[in-house]
């Protein structure tokens, strides 16, 4: 099985999202690219599952800086669905402590 490590996405690339959102039929999300863009830019955290270099899955939190935090999207290549260890377990199991105080310190006392 190949290894992946989770890490914070902090630099949006078109060019790896798309890929993944069309590859779980999202067309929501593929047919308006920009609303996709600034849907990224609004999330309070965003945290990335690669294999090397490749996206193979997503984690998108969303709130409102006061008192809703929740995961909005969690996306993840069908060839890593349903292994023993996919990439969706541990991208929303195994997001560390502070994962979603990144951006906004303020939320830390919703968790």
């Amino acid at each position: 099985m190949t290894a992946f490590h989770i890490r914070p996405y902090e630099h949006y690339c078109t060019e790896e999202i798309l890929p993944l959102y069309e590859a779980v039929g999202w067309t929501n999300y593929t047919q308006r690219p920009d609303m996709l863009r600034d849907a990224f830019a609004g999330s309070r955290d965003v945290l990335a599952a690669y294999d090397g270099t490749q996206l193979v899955g997503i984690l998108r939190a969303v709130g409102d800086g006061a008192s809703i935090l929740y995961v909005q999207d969690i996306l993840v290549q069908p060839r890593w669905q349903r292994r023993d260890a996919g990439a969706a377990g541990p991208l929303a199991a195994d997001i560390p402590d502070d994962a979603l105080h990144r951006r906004h310190p303020q939320d830390r006392e919703l968790l």
